[in-house]
């Protein structure tokens, strides 16, 4: 899944603000100014977090460096004597203006230099043949005399075919070419893919980065809203925003009200959330749901095991964690029915609860 896709957020491409990445940000200008720019970065962390918007800052502003003065060395690094001109004038920094040609041209996907690559609709697969693209781009002559860049988003939904390709395209780049590839799974990757890049490890937003976000992005939420979104997103504003539109906070109160209430079990309830979650086009909403009920016995767990509340109490919370997991895990994939898994989990739940 790419960084843009689980949110109403203004994609990548558009966005001229970069929120909580600073030290990222940093290390990228001061690799250009170093003189020597590895000519592959695998830019890593949780989904959500910005990692395609900075990929996309860091494009713009190679793109508009003009023509480079510098030439790929045999370890694919870049050594040059000069540095192009028309740099942001804040030092450490990839802003370019807005009304910049590069930007605007980026922003409209028209910028012939730029080529960037998605897991397909439906699928969400990068196959074998876009990834062949890259090959054939990065071989033409820059259009604007300087640089060609290639961003890869969701570069861990590669198949096999399509990561043999892309190695090969970076045991061998060409000169004046970037490549960036942004995943939230880099495990997923072949070791030699990964050995091959410069890393660059994004981390999670504080919940205060998250709430301005989503204050900028839905100014119609509440203060009340806001706060909940942050509080679920793991430091992730497009998580928010997914949650946001799945019903998310409803679910997660949902869920709330029901562990409060044991243990007694509102059954009503629980059937009642059941058929909402059963509903077509309730498919977000159900893994909104699994994701926060993981969260909801996780705590309770954790809040034992903080209290010293040991032995046969917290182990069995400890296996109804990993009972649920493995209880919701494939509902989506195998298409089973929904209803009955929220029972069976809350059942499970209840059960636990009643032996303590």
């Amino acid at each position: 899944m790419s960084d843009a896709s689980e949110s109403e957020a203004t994609a990548p491409r558009e966005r001229a603000d970069l929120v909580g990445h600073e030290t990222a940000e940093t290390l990228l200008r001061q690799a250009w100014d170093s003189n020597r720019l590895p000519h592959a970065w695998l830019m890593v962390g949780p989904a959500g977090i910005g990692k395609a918007t900075l990929a996309h800052r860091f494009a713009r502003f190679v793109l508009a460096q003009g023509a480079p003065v510098a030439a790929a060395t045999g370890d694919g690094l870049f050594d040059a004597t000069d540095l192009p001109a028309a740099r942001p004038p804040e030092a450490g920094s990839l802003a370019l203006d807005p009304a910049h040609p590069v930007f605007r041209q980026t922003a409209n996907g028209a910028h012939p230099d730029l080529l960037v690559l998605a897991g397909e609709e439906g699928s969400g697969l990068i196959p074998v043949d876009q990834v062949r693209q890259i090959g054939r781009f990065l071989r033409l002559t820059p259009a604007m005399g300087g640089w060609r860049v290639v961003i890869v988003d969701g570069v861990e939904s590669m198949n096999r075919n399509a990561a043999n390709a892309l190695l090969k395209i970076l045991e061998e780049p060409p000169e004046r070419a970037l490549i960036l590839l942004v995943g939230h799974a880099p495990g997923r990757l072949l070791a030699t893919i990964r050995s091959r890049c410069r890393r660059l490890t994004l981390a999670p937003l504080t919940d205060s980065a998250v709430q301005g976000l989503l204050r900028h992005e839905r100014p119609d939420l509440d203060d009340s809203q806001v706060r909940g979104l942050a509080a679920l997103a793991g430091g992730s504003p497009g998580r928010a925003l997914g949650l946001l539109a799945a019903g998310g906070l409803e679910v997660h109160s949902a869920i709330t009200t029901l562990l409060d209430g044991l243990p007694n079990l509102d059954w009503a309830a629980v059937h009642a959330l059941g058929d909402r979650l059963s509903r077509p086009g309730q498919e977000a909403a159900f893994d909104a749901f699994s994701d926060a009920l993981l969260n909801a016995v996780a705590e309770r767990a954790r809040a034992r095991a903080t209290r010293g509340c040991g032995g046969a109490d917290l182990a069995d919370w400890l296996a109804v964690w990993d009972k649920t997991r493995h209880s919701l895990g494939p509902v989506q994939p195998l298409n089973l029915e929904r209803k009955q898994a929220v029972i069976s989990v809350f059942g499970g739940i209840a059960e636990t609860v009643a032996r303590n």
